[in-house]
C-alpha cells in the first residue's frame, strides 16, 4: 500500500520517501527503518507507518495532537514514546489520540502508563504480551481493546475498563476469571474457548 495525500504543506527533508496532507502522512509497505522525517510536524492527526521495519518510533513524541496512529507490522518493542515518566508530562497522542495500532509487532510488556487518555481504540494483536499489568486504567474512553495472538496468561489489568469490544482469543488463558463482572458495557467478545466463555457469564469464575 502506497497512498498520499498532497497539498501545499511543506514537505520533509526526505522528499522523494513521503507525500501528505497538511494533517496526513501516509506511507505504508516501503522498508522504513525510522519516522524521524516527519518528527518536526506537530499538526499532523493521521499517520500510517504500517508493513516497514520500524523499531523506534520515539521520534514521534511531539506529535501531540495526532488522532489516529496505525505502526502496525513493524519490529517495536517499547511503548516508550506512549508512557509517562513523571506526572502531568505530555506524550505522544496524549491531547487527541483516538485510534492506535500497534499490531504485528515483537511488545513484550508494557512499562508505565500510558499517556494517551484519550485512546478509544487500541490494537495489540499479534505481539508478545503476557499481561496487561494495570497499564490501561486511565484509559477511560477506551471502548475497543484487541489483544489476540499474545501469551496472555491472566486478565489481570483489564478489569475496570469502559469496554464495548474485547479481543482475548488465541492466548494461553484456562479461564476469564472475574473480567467480565468488571466490564458491564461490553457487547461483542471474542475468546479462545467456548468453554471458558460459557464460564464467565454462567458460572461467574
Amino acid at each position: 500500500m502506497d497512498v498520499f495525500r498532497v497539498s501545499a504543506a511543506p514537505r520533509p527533508s526526505h522528499s522523494c520517501w513521503y507525500k501528505w496532507s497538511s494533517t496526513s502522512a501516509i506511507r505504508a509497505g516501503k522498508s522504513l527503518c525510522d519516522v524521524k522525517a516527519i518528527s518536526s510536524y506537530d499538526r499532523l492527526q493521521h499517520v500510517d507507518m504500517s508493513s516497514n521495519s520500524i523499531q523506534d518510533f520515539s521520534a514521534l513524541k511531539n506529535l501531540l495532537m495526532i488522532k489516529r496512529l496505525d505502526m502496525s507490522k513493524n519490529k517495536i518493542k517499547s511503548l516508550s514514546p506512549l508512557i509517562c515518566q513523571e506526572e502531568e508530562e505530555e506524550t505522544l497522542g496524549s491531547r487527541a489520540l483516538e485510534e492506535l495500532n500497534l499490531s504485528s509487532n515483537e511488545i513484550s510488556e508494557i512499562v508505565g502508563s500510558l499517556g494517551c487518555t484519550f485512546l478509544k481504540s487500541l490494537r495489540l494483536d499479534h505481539n508478545a504480551l503476557k499481561e496487561m499489568g494495570g497499564k490501561l486504567e486511565n484509559l477511560t474512553f477506551l471502548q475497543t481493546l484487541s489483544i489476540s495472538n499474545n501469551n496472555l496468561l491472566t486478565t489481570r489489568g483489564i478489569s475496570g475498563l469502559n469496554l464495548r469490544v474485547l479481543d482475548l482469543s488465541r492466548n494461553r488463558l484456562d479461564i476469564l476469571g472475574d473480567v467480565f463482572r468488571s466490564l458491564p458495557n461490553v457487547r461483542d467478545v471474542n475468546h479462545l474457548s467456548q468453554f471458558a466463555f460459557a464460564c464467565a457469564f454462567m458460572r461467574g469464575c
